[in-house]
């Protein structure tokens, strides 16, 4: 990335920003993966960013979650029902690893 680039990341706060450099060749993503261990109850705003992406590019949202425990606790069972809620608009796979 240039300075520029560095310089306009460093001044943003809760911006979301998708850097190209200028001679890379690319493709719109397939998906998007979003890595998540649902223990954060999400609220609108900090899905708006995510789910304006996934629309724009037409992608599938790959929810990610890294299994740490055998099961999801009760908590985090209702954060990934609250999520798939949120999410509703927007093409989503699951992935357990």
């Amino acid at each position: 990335m240039g300075s520029n680039t560095v310089r306009v990341l460093k001044q943003l706060d809760a911006c979301p920003i998708v850097t190209v450099p200028a001679d890379y060749d690319y493709d719109l993503p397939d998906e998007i993966a979003f890595a998540n261990d649902f223990k954060h109850t999400f609220i609108a705003p900090e899905l708006v960013p995510l789910i304006n992406f996934t629309q724009l590019w037409n992608s599938t949202l790959l929810m990610v979650h890294i299994r740490s425990e055998k099961t999801l606790s009760n908590d985090q069972k209702l954060n990934k029902e609250l999520l798939k809620n949120a999410l509703k608009d927007v093409k989503i796979r699951f992935l357990e690893v």
